[in-house]
């Protein structure tokens, strides 16, 4: 088999580096993506998720800039801070794998016990089950809110109507001070998500109207909890697979840096014992 010359694995690495930039700008696309997605929601995550996807194309930029300029010159300085940036680059990809993973499980994990009436340890999914278990079908379409809808389209008793009523439940005059919704808008903002996209009420079980997007869609037929689990996993598992494909990738172009810089000093170094060989004037061979 013919060994590849400093020519081939300079190509190679430009392949890599190519190859890494495609990655590395679907990656961060998909995090800034997935940060202004869901308006509002799982803030904690979106702000980290956000923040790692600027960072992310300022190192895709470096590390493509050094691959390109330090493949083709084969600079020494410039390919020794390349392998170094992309070393840190695969730790973040590695650590963003397995913080991903963790937060998928836990999310899962604490929807699971919420329904079961556990505890809820991610703030925001506890906030989205007191926000529905708050039995807001006692305020809405009654007396104290009549609701702008058809009653005939629900098989509700005691349902009070009217052609000036209120579409949604956060209309109504006094709603935060009578059911103390918490003062933080994240779980307002993905339960209105779920309902205006999802067509869906009710975190574990259904609800008798949409609250949040229009009452006039009529009853919901389902509750949002297999919506949102598909989401979270669909959501989670891109972010795991293209991190991990970042990661080998950045390891083959470690790998294939390394070689060229070994190919270039052992070239260079062949050079200067050839030079060394040739007599100088006058001197006997």
């Amino acid at each position: 088999m013919a060994k590849c010359s400093l020519n081939c694995k300079r190509i190679n690495l430009l392949i890599l580096i190519s190859l890494f930039m495609f990655a590395g700008i679907f990656k961060s696309y998909f995090e800034i993506y997935l940060a202004f997605t869901h308006t509002g929601a799982l803030s904690g995550y979106q702000k980290a998720v956000m923040w790692f996807g600027i960072a992310d194309i300022w190192i895709t930029i470096i590390i493509c800039l050094l691959g390109v300029i330090g493949g083709i010159k084969v600079n020494f300085i410039m390919l020794i801070i390349l392998i170094g940036m992309m070393v840190i680059s695969m730790g973040l990809n590695m650590f963003l794998f397995i913080v991903s993973v963790n937060w998928q499980n836990s999310y899962l994990v604490d929807i699971d016990n919420t329904c079961r009436g556990l505890s809820s340890q991610q703030y925001i999914i506890g906030n989205i089950s007191l926000v529905y278990n708050k039995n807001l079908a006692k305020y809405f379409c009654s007396a104290d809110c009549p609701c702008q809808a058809n009653a005939g389209d629900f098989a509700i008793d005691n349902m009070i109507t009217d052609t000036k009523g209120e579409n949604r439940i956060d209309q109504c005059s006094d709603y935060k001070s009578q059911y103390n919704i918490p003062p933080n808008a994240d779980a307002i903002a993905i339960v209105n998500y779920m309902e205006s996209k999802w067509n869906c009420s009710g975190l574990c079980r259904n609800e008798p109207y949409y609250y949040f997007s229009d009452v006039n869609k009529g009853p919901p037929t389902k509750n949002c909890r297999m919506q949102l689990e598909d989401t979270i996993i669909s959501e989670f598992t891109v972010c795991d697979i293209v991190a991990f494909i970042i990661f080998i990738l950045l390891l083959v172009c470690v790998i294939s840096t390394i070689l060229l810089l070994t190919l270039s000093l052992e070239e260079k170094l062949s050079l200067s014992h050839q030079f060394e060989r040739i007599p100088n004037e006058g001197e006997h061979v």
